[in-house]
């Protein structure tokens, strides 16, 4: 196997005598930028221990890479779905997209082993996706027999011969809808760059009020505010919020929508009826929001990334930097001849030619594409290895021509 490492001479490193220790690990990049006469970012050691453990098939490196992407194949969607930041669930879903992209896959693995930097970044973004990962499903389990186990003891306690118990299904369809209310109660929150940013875990009621989404629930279940005599406390409310505690929760949200739906509606729409509405009026509501986001920022380009309160330049520059590299990966793939890549046996199997590869690809797949573009705008070490990446990929699409 050809030894052509992707860079040819290492930044400032300083590292452990373990390749796997990342607590005594650094790198430094001066003032985050790479210097003019240090462009290549390299673990030097990469392609030698490649090389040692050559005998045995994939080396250590690779092992680690695959077992991390592996790992994200394994997430359901009903897991991707209990994680409450929107941005965080599109990193999962575009990290198992590329898994299953084979190109995308054997250039990541050139890149992990390749670039020291990126590596490490790598590792610890794997640490704590993880770690978000295993408290989003713990949550969600509790929040799953809470919302059952009461729902069931009202249902037992209601009158009502129509009335049922909420399931998992109907669970689920609710917390997609209370995953919505993010993006209806601040409709230019879709746009958010900072991942670490959790969205609201639970809502005021004016909040709820004031959006529009108490007024479309009580549309959905049939009610008739006219048939009441006073127009500044809905009744929905009381229902929604027994206790008077102003705030709902998603546990709170369901139990009461639960409540609601016992008092106003029949056997032919129950409570999985007026959920399944609810979803499609919220999506509607997102879809226009965001095309009328899109209209502004045509209007108003920096307003792409706009959050009260914060400049947005910044955020703006690297969105578009990014959006940049991506077209210019498709002008390239579409230039090349059919026969570019397929001509020269060598070239294909090249590390710099895996690379590309994977680049053509994933610029293709909207869900890999986009995960690359949050980790692009929120990581400094990870946008660093990104423009030294599309340098690389430059030099060698000048080479071809």
């Amino acid at each position: 196997m050809t030894k052509d490492r992707l860079v040819d001479s290492p930044i400032h490193i300083i590292k452990s005598n373990n390749v796997h220790d990342t607590t005594t690990t650094t790198t430094r990049i001066n003032n985050d930028v790479l210097p003019d006469n240090h462009t290549n970012a390299v673990d030097t050691n990469a392609a030698d221990e490649e090389e040692e453990e050559e005998d045995v098939g994939l080396s250590a490196l690779e092992v680690e890479f695959r077992d991390m992407m592996l790992q994200f194949t394994r997430y359901s969607e009903r897991d991707i779905a209990s994680v409450s930041a929107p941005r965080y669930r599109a990193l999962y879903q575009g990290v198992a997209a590329g898994a299953l992209e084979p190109d995308v896959l054997r250039a990541f693995g050139v890149l992990y082993q390749d670039i020291y930097s990126l590596r490490i970044a790598g590792r610890m973004i794997f640490r704590h996706l993880q770690h978000v990962m295993e408290q989003s499903i713990e949550t969600r389990h509790h929040e799953e027999q809470s919302i059952l186990a009461a729902s069931a003891s009202a249902s037992n306690n209601n009158n009502n011969n129509n009335s049922t118990g909420l399931t998992l299904a109907d669970i689920d369809t609710g917390r997609t809808i209370f995953s919505l209310f993010t993006l209806v109660i601040h409709p230019s929150s879709s746009s958010s760059r900072d991942p670490i940013e959790e969205p609201a875990e639970e809502w005021t009621l004016s909040q709820l009020v004031d959006s529009g989404i108490i007024a479309m629930t009580a549309e959905l279940l049939g009610y008739n505010d006219n048939d009441d005599g006073n127009d500044d406390v809905h009744p929905i409310l009381h229902m929604l919020d027994p206790e008077d505690r102003k705030r709902l929760d998603f546990e709170n949200f369901m139990t009461g929508l639960h409540r609601c739906a016992q008092a106003f509606t029949t056997k032919e729409c129950n409570i999985s009826c007026i959920l399944d509405q609810m979803l499609h009026r919220m999506q509607e509501i997102v879809a226009n929001n965001n095309n009328n986001n899109n209209n502004n920022n045509n209007n108003d380009k920096n307003n792409s990334f706009s959050r009260v309160g914060r400049s947005s330049s910044r955020e703006q520059k690297y969105s578009d930097r990014y959006d940049h590299m991506l077209t210019t990966f498709g002008e390239w793939e579409n230039g090349m001849a059919t026969t570019a890549t397929t001509n020269n046996a060598k070239q294909n199997d090249s590390r710099r030619w895996l690379v590309l590869r994977g680049c053509f690809t994933g610029a293709k797949n909207p869900k890999v594409a986009n995960a690359l573009k949050i980790v692009y705008t929120d990581y400094t070490a990870l946008r660093v290895a990104g423009d030294l990446i599309f340098k690389l990929m430059t030099k060698v699409m000048k080479k071809k021509q």
